[in-house]
């Protein structure tokens, strides 16, 4: 039927689940994938080797790939032979791996060094980014601890653009594309009158000043001086004119080298705090936004709530499919504002 999971692991597929959850966000590096499964043949269990390419489906479109991590196997009378398989998305192996402490990249764009990471650690991967992640002037230097996707953020900041692996291999190095058209509408109606219409299992708002601040002050340190001599400081502000308190914050970040990158970074803070304060978790039924088209972070969609007064576009940063007995098969959506993480202005 439309909407069904398949697996495919070093080519041969597995679709009888008896559940599993497939995990997508726009904001973690490796996205997580878990199915299990009753009674699996003897061909099936041939093929599971830990390392194995997998490709996962709903119907015949590409949600994830990625590799085979760990596998899981039991017996009991009741459920007889149960095998629970697990794994990540093509950008697990940037996660995991660490560069070496002469490990560098010279005079490179940030999308070439990206590429020639993949081809280091032998990811099937391929990158698409923005413009100017293209123009050749970065000298990628790893911090300690730092992983191979730590050193990718890191630079990509300095740029105002996010890193995301997507479904098939894609390696992203870009900004949402808050203007492309909503893939849905998620009805959420009250009224006697318009509760028909209603298309979401369950709904919850959140609304969060918390961790908020403005105005934001950035300072960084160029080479020859304290983080306060007035002769090396490198200074930026930003302020958020929708929060209603003044909670000043102040960041160092030894990453700055211009007054325009502070005030970015600055501008970046308060972005970020107000995206993470507001958002909308929805569950629905099923796995397709539209025939034909699952659902994907960074999806638009149209959202009419009429329980908390929310209408208008929204931007889908993460999807859960989910599958058990009791529930069949449901989707998890957590949806932001547009225009909060990574504005393209």
């Amino acid at each position: 039927m439309p909407g069904d999971v398949r697996l495919l692991v070093a080519g041969q597929a597995w679709d009888a689940w008896t559940s599993y959850d497939l995990d997508a966000d726009y904001l973690t590096a490796a996205d997580g994938w878990t199915v299990s499964a009753r009674n699996p043949d003897a061909v099936q269990l041939a093929t599971l080797v830990l390392g194995s390419p997998v490709q996962i489906l709903v119907d015949t479109t590409p949600i994830l790939t990625g590799t085979l991590e760990r596998i899981e196997s039991s017996r009991s009378l009741d459920a007889g032979h149960v095998i629970s398989l697990s794994g990540r998305d093509l950008a697990g192996a940037l996660v995991d791996a660490s560069p070496g402490t002469a490990w560098a990249i010279p005079s490179l764009s940030l999308a070439a060094a990206a590429q020639k990471i993949l081809a280091e650690l032998a990811v099937p991967a391929v990158v698409l980014a923005a413009a100017e992640a293209n123009v050749p002037r970065l000298i990628l230097r790893p911090e300690p601890g730092e992983s191979f996707w730590d050193v990718l953020v890191r630079y990509a900041r300095k740029l105002r653009l996010g890193v995301w692996m997507d479904p098939v291999g894609v390696l992203h190095i870009d900004r949402p594309d808050y203007l492309s058209p909503p893939v849905a509408e998620l009805v959420h109606a009250t009224s006697l009158a318009t509760a028909g219409g209603t298309n979401v299992m369950s709904i919850r708002y959140v609304d969060d000043i918390t961790g908020r601040r403005s105005p934001v002050t950035v300072v960084g340190q160029s080479a020859g001086g304290g983080l306060f001599a007035a002769s090396t400081v490198l200074v930026g502000a930003a302020i958020d004119p929708t929060l209603t308190v003044i909670r000043p914050a102040l960041v160092d970040d030894g990453d700055i080298n211009s007054v325009l990158e502070a005030t970015d970074r600055a501008r970046w803070e308060v972005a970020r705090r107000q995206f993470e304060g507001k958002h909308l978790t929805v569950t629905v039924q099923g796995h397709l936004a539209m025939p034909g088209v699952p659902w994907s972070p960074g999806q638009m969609v149209q959202v009419r709530d009429e329980l908390h007064g929310i209408i208008g576009p929204w931007w889908v940063r993460a999807r859960r499919f989910s599958r058990s007995l009791s529930t069949g098969s449901t989707t998890e959506l957590v949806l932001h504002p547009p225009n909060l993480y990574l504005p393209a202005v």
